[in-house]
């Protein structure tokens, strides 16, 4: 019977942990802040031929479009 106590209480105390760790990753992912494609990205699309203006502005727009609570 204590056994049975004892490893309720560890599955509870685990489970209350992830549950934890969950929302504050998911609230730091909320609160962070975007930026524009940096000089190292740009370098890399250009590098990989895909540098043009189609290709930076639908980049920009999906970062964009990404959630985030102000």
């Amino acid at each position: 019977m204590a056994s049975s106590i004892l490893g309720l209480l560890i599955t509870t105390l685990a489970f209350s942990g992830l549950v934890l760790s969950y929302e504050y990753i998911e609230e730091t992912y909320r609160n962070a802040i975007r930026y524009p494609l940096n000089k190292n990205e740009l370098n890399l699309l250009q590098s990989a031929g895909l540098k043009n203006s189609i290709n930076i502005q639908s980049l920009n727009l999906d970062l964009k479009s990404l959630p985030q609570t102000q």
